[in-house]
């Protein structure tokens, strides 16, 4: 019953997108189970640094704290491949951020703390025995989104094949998007409610669970997704990746708490 839903969500936003229109059309589904508005959380909050390790290694760092947990990622800028982070911020200001690996093993750590101005200071090293300290510190790294609230508010549509995958991006804000994942194909199903989180003018990320991570691309009416380890909220036969084309400028928001298969 839950796949025949996405097919009836999915099918009814590519309807939209092949007529051209703005209208949405609902699918025959319980009209509790459909919202078209969430609330803004406003416990989680993120800092976005650029910076060096040992004075001559650029890398661009984001956490994503809420209360005293961290979650975020990192990635060299002569890369940009993200290596995901969690960790801790304790009462009197040390900060210790575990980066691992796909096997959600630790690899590295990040420990310091936030300075008064801002800056985040401390030594980074690797988790093999003896391995050397270096320091860092990194200053804030400020920006504005590319696109607005009504750029990115809507319902955007994937179909390849027997796969059809959708994405609502409800509220967006200087820091973040809003956003909920569909996915519908024949040998799995898969969703995921989150923010994702810019680190750039044009991109976000979304810090999932068990190592899951999900970079959003945006354009003008195009979102490209990728994702990498996500297969906590879809199983090892699909994925969320792929281009997004907006399908509608209304949200249709499945709310699965009240849906009843």
């Amino acid at each position: 019953m839950r796949i025949i839903f996405f097919y009836l969500i999915a099918i009814s936003l590519v309807a939209c997108q092949n007529e051209n229109t703005t209208n949405t059309t609902t699918a025959s589904a319980d009209s509790t189970a459909i919202s078209n508005a969430t609330p803004i959380r406003t416990d989680i909050y993120t800092k976005t640094y650029k910076g060096t390790i040992a004075e001559d290694i650029d890398i661009t760092l984001q956490l994503v704290i809420s209360g005293t947990q961290i979650r975020g990622g990192y990635f060299y800028d002569k890369y940009e491949e993200i290596l995901p982070i969690r960790g801790s911020l304790s009462k009197d200001g040390f900060i210790q951020l575990a980066v691992y690996d796909i096997t959600t093993e630790t690899t590295e750590y990040f420990q310091g703390e936030f300075l008064e101005n801002d800056n985040f200071k401390g030594q980074w090293f690797k988790t093999d025995a003896g391995a050397s300290k270096y320091n860092f510190e990194l200053t804030p790294y400020t920006f504005e989104p590319t696109f607005t609230h009504t750029d990115l508010r809507g319902m955007y549509a994937l179909v390849s094949g027997e796969l059809i995958s959708t994405i609502a991006i409800d509220t967006t804000t200087l820091n973040n998007i809003h956003f909920q994942t569909i996915l519908s194909y024949v040998h799995c199903t898969g969703d995921v409610e989150g923010y994702a989180w810019y680190h750039t003018p044009t991109k976000a990320i979304f810090y999932g669970e068990e190592g899951c991570y999900m970079v959003f691309d945006i354009s003008k009416e195009k979102i490209q997704l990728v994702e990498e380890s996500c297969q906590y909220y879809h199983g090892f036969k699909c994925n969320f990746s792929g281009d997004y084309v907006r399908a509608s400028m209304e949200v249709e928001w499945v709310d699965f708490d009240n849906l009843d298969f």
